[in-house]
Formats: structure tokens, C-alpha cells, sequence
């Protein structure tokens, strides 16, 4: 090995340790703001839950998700790439949503039956539909927190 793949396999470690950083950075985050969910939302006398603590808890939960999102996101990506690289364009398809959603039911990838049960279909997919779910369940908080918030009953009368 010569100086400059010396050079090239210090280079790759860094990377890849940078990327492990982020992404751990990103889950630390979304832990972090679980845990100030529940220590803002579970003991009203600490916190009287007025339009600052709705706004807060809005930004918890929307960061929450987003990190995760982006964790899934760019892993994915990786996975994608790397998948490429090893056996080229056509060798292993990655799928978009709907494209999973297809293959989940129907077994198609691409076009190719490709001969897996249901459940590992499913458990191949599970990430994603976990973070659809969290992202409704999400959705409905918001608006249930906002329900009966001063701001935006004054809007509505």
C-alpha cells in the first residue's frame, strides 16, 4: 500500500467516523426531546400549559420526528449507495414509498416477484411505516394541544 492509499484509508476512517458522529448526534437529539416532552407535559403545576409551553412542545415533537426522519433518510441514501456500488444499477433495487407499499402487498419489486414471506416484506419496511404512524400521531397532538389554546380561539371568533 503506497502513501496516497495511506492517505486514502485515513481519509475514508474520518469520514465514516464523522457520519457515525451525526447520525448519533441526530438520535441523542430526538432522545433528548422525548425527554423534555414528558417533563414538560406530565406535571402542570411546573409548567401551566399557556401558548409558550404549546409552542414547545409543537417544536419537541416536530424535532423529535424530523431527526428520525433524517436518520432514516440518510442511512437509507447509504444503503442505497453502497448497494450500487457493490452490485451496479440494476443488481439492487432501491424502492420509493409507494413502491414499498407495493411490495409489501404484492411481492413486486421492480416489476420481479421476488419470492419472501409477508413478514420479512414487512419487517424490511417496519422503519418506515413506524415513522408514517409516529408522524400522524404526531399531527393529531399538535392539534389537540392548539385545541383549546387561547391564540387560536381568538383567531376563530
Amino acid at each position: 500500500m503506497n502513501n496516497e492509499d495511506k492517505k486514502k484509508e485515513i481519509f475514508f476512517q474520518l469520514m465514516l467516523e464523522g457520519v457515525k458522529g451525526k447520525y448519533s448526534a441526530l438520535l441523542q437529539i430526538a432522545t433528548f426531546a422525548c425527554a423534555l416532552l414528558v417533563i414538560g407535559s406530565f406535571n402542570s403545576n411546573l409548567f401551566p400549559l399557556n401558548d409558550i409551553v404549546r409552542f414547545l412542545l409543537t417544536i419537541l415533537l416536530i424535532l423529535m420526528l424530523w431527526c428520525l426522519d433524517v436518520y432514516l433518510s440518510d442511512v437509507s441514501q447509504l444503503s442505497s449507495d453502497a448497494s450500487e456500488a457493490l452490485y451496479g444499477k440494476d443488481g439492487y433495487p432501491t424502492l420509493n414509498w409507494l413502491e414499498g407499499m407495493i411490495y409489501l402487498f404484492t411481492g413486486y419489486e421492480k416489476g420481479k416477484k421476488i419470492d419472501r414471506s409477508f413478514r420479512k416484506r414487512l419487517n424490511s419496511l417496519l422503519p418506515y411505516i413506524a415513522l408514517g404512524i409516529l408522524w400522524l400521531i404526531v399531527f393529531v397532538l399538535i392539534v389537540l394541544i392548539w385545541q383549546n389554546s387561547d391564540m387560536v380561539n381568538h383567531y376563530l371568533d
